[in-house]
């Protein structure tokens, strides 16, 4: 059985989940963190340098900029995205995941 996930918009009376166990195969709920993401807060300190693969020069990414027009399937209407090439690059990196924030 697949699970598709459904976005809908909340209410701020809502209750937010706090455990999203129940939602996850079981193979899925036996996955650990990789040990390298677990390294990645210490590329944050100053003067760190990572002398690991994996983090290219942002620079030498050819996008200028990304512009999306996404359109609301509730009134209809349409929201436009612009991403900077320095949000792309950063964008385009390895970095931590926190979590899904789950906003209103």
């Amino acid at each position: 059985k697949s699970f598709v996930p459904v976005i809908t918009r909340r209410s701020s009376t809502s209750a937010r989940i706090k455990d999203f166990t129940p939602y996850l195969s079981p193979l899925s709920q036996r996955r650990q963190p990789s040990a390298i993401r677990k390294l990645m807060p210490l590329l944050e300190q100053p003067g760190m340098v990572s002398l690991g693969g994996g983090l290219p020069n942002a620079a030498l990414f050819p996008f200028t900029s990304i512009k999306l027009g996404i359109s609301d399937p509730h009134d209809g209407g349409e929201t436009e995205l612009k991403l900077s090439a320095e949000e792309i690059g950063s964008a385009l990196q390895y970095s931590p995941t926190v979590s899904l924030l789950f906003t209103q």
